[in-house]
């Protein structure tokens, strides 16, 4: 009796934790179907965060290369 007992708690704790897994995929996926509708609502701004991070990317490049040779 005892075994079946615990197999059932088992099943009902996995239960829940599919649940919470099914929630959090659906939450990111909602996210990033928002993001790409604001990115083309507003183009022109995420092309300015774009080149903001590509120079921010290589100007740290360029200190990191030059730090590194001077040792």
């Amino acid at each position: 009796m005892y075994p079946l007992m615990n197999y059932v708690a088992e099943s009902s704790k996995g239960e829940i934790k599919m649940s919470f897994e099914f929630a959090v995929a659906t939450f990111i996926e909602l996210t990033v179907a928002l993001l790409l509708i604001y990115g083309f609502m507003h183009e022109d701004k995420v092309i300015k965060f774009e080149q903001n991070i590509k120079r921010i990317a290589v100007g740290n490049y360029r200190r990191w290369k030059r730090l590194r040779g001077k040792k």
